[in-house]
């Protein structure tokens, strides 16, 4: 079963070549962890038609979190606006899992922010999702 789906539709959308880095960071530095067995068993990293994208389709006129948070000067930091924002969903079991273990929790917040700067840093050709 999948413990951890990551969407990226919503960054995707907003920044194709940005959501294809985050795609691979993300797998590359969450895989390992123990949470996901050192293989990445029960992470979902977002790919185009998975069911959560954390997007709505445009035609819906609906937005989600995510999509709100990536809305040109809809949100920002004092001068900086949000650059990247996906959806996360994790299982209760991993919630807690996380909440139990302040080793595993501490590395899968690294883990996130070791991707992010890794997608924002990263220049070079990246396949698409």
């Amino acid at each position: 079963a999948d413990e951890c789906v990551i969407g990226l539709g919503a960054l995707r959308v907003a920044n194709p070549d940005l959501a294809a880095r985050f795609h691979t960071a993300l797998t590359r530095h969450l895989s390992p962890l123990a949470c996901f067995g050192g293989d990445g068993t029960g992470l979902v990293v977002g790919q185009k038609g998975d069911r959560l994208q954390g997007c709505w389709g445009r035609e819906t006129g609906r937005y989600t979190l995510t999509q709100q948070s990536l809305c040109q000067d809809a949100f920002a930091i004092g001068d900086e606006a949000f650059t990247a924002a996906v959806q996360i969903e994790m299982t209760m079991a991993l919630r807690r899992r996380l909440v139990q273990s302040p080793g595993e929790h501490t590395a899968f917040v690294e883990a996130l922010l070791a991707a992010f700067h890794d997608a924002l840093t990263t220049t070079e050709e990246t396949p698409a999702l």
